[in-house]
């Protein structure tokens, strides 16, 4: 059997201000969509520096609709590739290629491990908190995976 548990963010106390860095609160601050926030960390060197995600996008049209990746193929390990991505987007937006609202970022983490503030561990994830640490032991009973490499979403509802 699977539990969902509803609003459980809430309930566990995972509010965004202390689950995020905050270069990227400040980044997601005023933002109506994915692609908003794109061109807030495009204007930052050292958010270009510090994070890698990969960019997707919805395509439009009115039969089945299906989703694309920005630069799927690019060696992910390429440097500036998140740089490449928003450019990408932002053209393909312009020539109106790609609706501004169906763009959304997946997989958002650090380019480099980090120490994590609340277990000490070597860590990609850009989450300060999480499910692990608000369960401690009783983590290992939930369908959580681990944090070492998690990835944020960002996006928005059509």
């Amino acid at each position: 059997d699977v539990v969902v548990l509803r609003r459980g963010v809430e309930l566990l106390d995972l509010r965004e201000e202390d689950t995020l860095p905050n270069d990227l609160m400040a980044a997601l601050d005023g933002c109506n969509a994915a692609s908003d926030f794109l061109r807030q960390l495009g204007q930052s060197e050292a958010m270009l520096a510090k994070y890698k995600a990969c960019v997707q996008f919805v395509e439009p049209g009115s039969g089945p609709r299906k989703q694309r990746a920005v630069l799927p193929t690019a060696d992910r390990r390429a440097p500036n590739l998140l740089r490449r991505r928003i450019r990408e987007v932002q053209c393909m937006e312009k020539l109106g290629r790609v609706d501004s609202e169906s763009v959304y970022v997946t997989e958002l983490r650090c380019q480099h491990s980090v120490q994590h503030p609340f277990g000490g561990d070597s860590v990609r994830t850009v989450c300060q908190r999480g499910i692990k640490d608000v369960l401690g032991p009783y983590a290992e009973w939930t369908l959580y995976w681990e944090r070492r490499d998690e990835g944020l979403f960002v996006g928005s509802r059509p």
